[in-house]
This record gives structure tokens, sequence and C-alpha cells, in this order.
């Protein structure tokens, strides 16, 4: 039986109205006094001209109160934002080196690659011992990474494209060390651990601490935007590190 087809045996009570002023009270509350003020005003201004002027601040100042507590809200957002938009622009340099050191660790070619160190140095040169690790090709994520170092090198610094690049950067690192290193360092194939050598387990950890360091780094860096922020990131903001060989 589905409870939410039920009647309710209890009558429902009047909804308030919480939709805030209309527009009639704004003009009886507002409108209709400064029209007679400014009928008083005409009458006035030949004969007494700084009365005048003193009706005219009057009729101002009752604008002004009558509107604040509908306007204050919108000023606060408005201030929040703009402030937001100047940081945005102000950490986007940030962002972009981010971006560009995680590039090591996807460049197969480079030292700083996980796959590296495993085809050049534990698989002395064979590509194919991969394939029984598990993981995906460095390809693959160098193509993301590609795709991702040319979005932040291309957009315009805003408060929009630094939370998406932003974003995107962490998802991505996330994969990363999920898919790639936590199957060589936390559940190895048993036959790929048997064959480590101490020389090969110290290289394999001494490029583990390397995106270690780099993990912890970026992660400071997203923990950094909660505090300024007004609207805080809400992105992933810390990385489980993979544990040592």
């Amino acid at each position: 039986m589905d409870l939410r087809t039920l009647p309710n045996p209890l009558p429902e009570s009047p909804k308030e109205n919480a939709s805030g002023p209309s527009t009639f009270d704004y003009i009886t509350k507002l409108a209709v006094p400064v029209l007679a003020l400014v009928t008083l005003i005409a009458t006035q201004s030949q004969q007494q001209p700084a009365l005048t002027w003193g009706l005219l601040g009057l009729a101002f100042l009752s604008v002004l109160v009558g509107f604040y507590p509908q306007a204050a809200p919108w000023l606060k957002r408005r201030r929040e934002a703009r402030r937001d938009e100047r940081l945005a622009r102000r950490e986007f340099a940030k962002l972009r080196q981010f971006v560009e050191d995680f590039g090591r660790f996807v460049n197969n070619q480079g030292g700083d690659s996980l796959e590296y160190v495993l085809v050049h140095e534990v698989f002395q040169g064979r590509t194919d011992k991969l394939s029984g690790l598990g993981i995906p090709s460095a390809n693959l994520f160098q193509g993301f990474w590609s795709n991702l170092s040319q979005d932040v090198a291309t957009e315009k610094p805003s408060l929009a494209a630094f939370r998406t690049l932003n974003s995107d950067l962490s998802m991505l690192v996330s994969l990363y060390s999920n898919f790639c290193y936590r199957p060589i360092f936390e559940n190895p194939p048993q036959d790929f651990r048997s064959q480590l050598t101490d020389s090969y387990r110290s290289s394999l950890n001494a490029c583990r601490e390397r995106f270690v360091t780099f993990l912890n780094q970026y992660s400071y860096f997203l923990k950094s935007l909660d505090a300024p922020f007004a609207e805080r990131y809400v992105g992933q903001k810390e990385f489980d590190p993979p544990k040592p060989l």
C-alpha cells in the first residue's frame, strides 16, 4: 500500500502568504504618500523654495526607508558576487599552474609518470606487461588532461570558468589516483608484487611521493577557497593518498 495515496484525515490549515509584499502594498505604502508629498511641493515651490527642497529630501528619504528591507538582501548578494568574481580572477593563475603540474603525472614520456616508471624501470621497456596490471593507459588520462589544459589556457578568467575548471581538475585527479595508483600500490597482482626488487620498489615509492605531494598541495588550495568566497566551492577537496608499497 502506498501511504502517499491515503487521504489526509486532518483538515489542512490555511497556508500563510509567504510571497512577500505585493505590488499593491508598495503602491499604498510608498507611492500614495510620495504623490501626496509631490503635490504639496508643487503648491509650495513658488512661495517657499527652502521648504520645497526640504520636502524633496523627505520624499527621497521615505522611498529609501520603504524599499531598503527588500533591497538590502539583493545589494548584499551583488557585493558578494562582485567580490567572488575578483577573487576567482586572482586565483585563476594558481589553477592554471595546478593543471600544468598534474600534466607531469599523465605524460608517459616523463619520469613523474607512473606508467613511465613501470615500463622503463620495472618492466625494462616491455609495454605489453602493463595489460596484466589492470590499469588504464596513461594515454587516456593524457587526452583528458590535454583538453583541460587547453581550456584553462584559453578561457577568460571568471568565477564561472574557475569553478567549472576546478571541478574538472579535481575529478580527473581523483580518477587517476583511484584507477592508476591504487591498483598498483594497494592491491597489486601477486606475480607483480613477487618480482619487485628493492630498487623497483624504491623507484615506485619515489614516484608515489611526488604524486602525494601534489595531492596535498592541491587539496590545501581547494580548502583555502572556503574562507574568502561567499559562495563556497562544493567539489571534492580531499584526496585519500595511495599507501606505499
